[in-house]
C-alpha cells in the first residue's frame, strides 16, 4: 500500500488477522546514489485494534 507522503494512514488492512506477516519498505524515486545520503532516524507502525 503506496502513501502519498511520509505519514498517512489506509484502511487497506481492515480485517486482516493482526499476527499476519508485515513488510515495511521504504522507496524513493529516481537513479544512483543519494546526495547527501539518506538518515533516517525512525519508522512507526501503528495497529489498532478491537
Amino acid at each position: 500500500m503506496g502513501l502519498s507522503g511520509a505519514s498517512g494512514s489506509t484502511t487497506a488492512f481492515d480485517g486482516d488477522d493482526g499476527w499476519s506477516y508485515f513488510s515495511f519498505a521504504f522507496v524513493i524515486d529516481g537513479r544512483g546514489a543519494l546526495t547527501p545520503a539518506l538518515q533516517g532516524s525512525r519508522s512507526q507502525v501503528l495497529v489498532g485494534y478491537e
